[in-house]
């Protein structure tokens, strides 16, 4: 096989320009490449929670990493992300006479944007999208200065319909075979 391999690397470096190819046996094992490294999905299979993952992943990487044949044993996964919590009292809000989907639509535009329309302008068509600028979303208070109209038409302040709450917990978490999941890299 190798001997096959050398003669069509020869004339795969003699026929082919302006570029890099060559030719690899197939891996021995489906999912652990010959010439890329492997990866493999550790799987929470009891429910455990999160942390039980996290921890379990960090110490199948560590012992990984006393193998002399494993290289760069890791994981891209991030189990402590600051994120924002954010509840409407939806008795509140009824009290207010807001509608639950202006306000959740209004908070929805003002931090992450909403679509309007489209223009054209001599011969350039343009895309129309509202938010708040970023100066004034960054931090959690800065809901504050964000408005929902009521059905009555009057204006309602968004912190007064909502809480915040800080929260740390993974910003992706990913699943396989509908197991949560973390991928593991190495080579």
């Amino acid at each position: 096989m190798f001997s096959l391999l050398q003669v069509i690397n020869g004339r795969l470096q003699k026929e082919v320009s302006g570029s890099f190819a060559f030719a690899t046996n197939m891996p021995p094992v489906d999912g652990v490449g010959a010439t890329g490294g492997f990866e493999f999905q550790l799987q929470n299979r009891t429910g455990q929670p999160m942390e039980v993952l996290m921890n379990n992943t960090q110490a199948l990487i560590a012992a990984a990493r006393d193998r002399p044949e494993l290289q760069r044993v890791s994981t891209t996964f991030t189990p402590a992300t600051e994120q924002m919590g954010i509840r409407l009292d939806r008795d509140l809000a009824q009290a207010l006479d807001v509608d639950v989907s202006e306000a959740c639509g209004s908070l929805s535009a003002h931090l992450g944007g909403l679509y309007v329309n489209d223009f054209i302008l001599g011969a350039d068509q343009y895309r129309v999208y509202v938010q708040a600028e970023a100066s004034q979303r960054r931090q959690p208070a800065d809901i504050g200065s964000f408005f929902v109209s009521a059905r009555s038409g009057e204006l309602v302040q968004l912190q007064n319909v909502i809480d915040t709450e800080p929260f740390i917990a993974p910003s992706t978490i990913t699943s396989d075979n509908v197991y949560e999941a973390v991928k593991i890299q190495g080579v």
